[in-house]
């Protein structure tokens, strides 16, 4: 059967790239959910071609090299055009792989991944030799493993590095390199506070000249993290607390905050937001590695991780393995982790790998926290600082309330609205440029909720920010000082009553209902 006009165009391009070609790998602006964040991908100029394009030519030509093997069309199909369709497939395979590892590269925080896109490095293929391609393959293969080895070294050392992913790391040197110019609507003063360090009180002036070296930059960072978390700790009480745990709750979506102040009280630990996981459908094998080091290292503390049964089945099955082998390799090293699932236990394949520990305890649901006893903890934790203002009707002045409130008590009044489909990295983002402004105690944060589309993950987000006054669901941390005053205004439409109904944090608040 002849070929299509567009299959021969295709076979066309096939061959054209292989006798001739430029080209190097970029980082591409992609808008999720109105939030733009970045990934890596190949570019080749002259036939303004990406990764996407190359892998349907791909395609292509392993059908058309099958089609020659299978029919034996050798007068039609040359060796020579079966050599170059087998070079084009082995340069695409090698082009994946590097995506493959730029990707891991950035995602584990090196710093120099810029270093390695376009135009400062750049690739040809010349008569089906891209040899140049594979060697840079190769090295970045090398410098991922070395890389990796040394910053999961580091992890073992200080589990303060286990937070950062991307290059989150290095926006914390940053901050510490130039904390007298920082402001507090800095990433890194967020991320600092996220982790519970008090970025104001590290001392700087012992910080090395900046290396050139990632692995002698990284052990500077976490020297300085470990001197400031040493001033801060107080000493974990361990003597009969079940240590070596792991600890389950099984629970409605309504109950995940019962479920984590309840562990938190079972083992006698300070409720921290950095001590909470949560796993979404997105969450990386890099990230779950993270959270193994800093839950096998804590010497003591519990970590909980949220909700796993979101997480994909491999990137389950990866985790259990590496705690297995966490285990086997230190075992008289004692750790403690807390789950909460809304998923069946019996079913959850995380829970039940982790049974062969033999060290997993299902809380049942008389051990959680009452309701009487969830409201003290609750409202100590909120500290009288928080207060929500709503109606059952619109229109009742609910706004002019809580400015005339906020001048009453001689604040400075701030608005902050949340509505329609959010992006919890924006709403970080947003918080962090009222910094500035938030560095007074006469300020006073007026939050207006309006329509919400994913209530559960404004759920996740308030409890968070009230309770913890920071949060980080997704790459970007957020925090707002304690003494600050918040006043949450709740829209009074009757979809948005029911759907508030679901935040049962809201029962043990401090609400003002205005009525006609």
């Amino acid at each position: 059967m002849d070929l299509t006009n567009k299959e021969q165009s295709k076979r066309r391009r096939i061959f054209d790239i292989v006798q001739k070609v430029c080209f190097g790998f970029v980082r591409l602006p992609v808008n999720t959910h109105g939030r733009i964040e970045y990934r890596f991908d190949v570019f080749i100029k002259e036939q303004a071609m990406y990764y996407a394009d190359l892998s349907e030519l791909c395609d292509r030509a392993r059908l058309i090299e099958y089609s020659s093997n299978s029919t034996n069309k050798m007068k039609k199909d040359s060796e020579q055009e079966i050599r170059e369709l087998r070079f084009f497939v082995g340069m695409v395979a090698v082009i994946e792989t590097i995506l493959t590892n730029l990707t891991s590269l950035n995602m584990t925080g090196h710093p120099f991944v810029l270093d390695f896109l376009s135009p400062k490095t750049e690739f040809t293929c010349i008569a089906g030799n891209y040899q140049k391609l594979s060697e840079f393959s190769s090295s970045l293969e090398k410098l991922l493993t070395d890389w990796e080895k040394d910053l999961c070294s580091m992890y073992e050392q200080n589990i303060d590095l286990t937070y950062f992913s991307n290059q989150q790391i290095w926006m914390v040197e940053d901050y510490l390199y130039n904390q007298a110019s920082a402001s507090d609507d800095n990433p890194g003063y967020h991320l600092l506070n996220f982790i519970d360090i008090e970025p104001r009180k590290i001392e700087t002036k012992f910080l090395t000249k900046r290396s050139e070296q990632p692995n002698e930059r990284l052990k500077n960072i976490a020297r300085m993290l470990t001197v400031q978390r040493a001033k801060q700790a107080k000493a974990i009480e361990v003597k009969n607390l079940p240590l070596n745990k792991i600890l389950v709750v099984e629970t409605s979506y309504e109950g995940i905050l019962r479920g984590i102040l309840s562990l938190f009280q079972l083992t006698k630990g300070q409720p921290q937001v950095h001590h909470i996981f949560y796993c979404s459908d997105t969450t990386s094998w890099t990230e779950m590695r993270a959270f193994a080091y800093r839950c096998f290292y804590s010497q003591g503390a519990l970590h909980q991780l949220i909700q796993p049964e979101l997480l994909s089945a491999l990137v389950q099955d990866q985790f259990t393995q590496f705690l297995h082998k966490l285990a086997k390799q230190q075992p008289k090293r004692l750790f403690r982790l807390g789950i909460v699932t809304t998923a069946s236990t019996s079913h959850l394949q995380l829970v039940n790998s982790l049974k062969a520990l033999q060290i997993v305890s299902t809380i049942q649901d008389q051990d959680l926290l009452d309701k009487t006893a969830l409201q003290e903890v609750i409202k100590e934790l909120i500290k009288g600082n928080s207060t929500l203002v709503t109606s059952h009707i619109a229109g009742l002045g609910k706004s002019t309330y809580i400015r005339d409130e906020i001048q009453r008590n001689h604040k400075l009044y701030i608005k902050f609205s949340i509505s329609g489909s959010i992006n919890v990295d924006t709403l970080a983002e947003r918080l962090r440029t009222l910094g500035k402004k938030m560095t007074s105690i006469d300020v006073a944060l007026h939050i207006d909720i309006g329509v919400v589309d994913n209530i559960q993950q404004l759920n996740e987000l308030l409890y968070c920010l009230l309770l913890f006054r920071s949060f980080r669901l997704g790459q970007e941390a957020a925090y707002i000082p304690a003494n600050i005053p918040i006043y949450i205004e709740l829209d009074s439409s009757p979809h948005s009553l029911t759907a508030h109904a679901k935040i049962i944090y809201f029962n043990f608040y401090h609400v003002i209902i205005l009525k006609l």
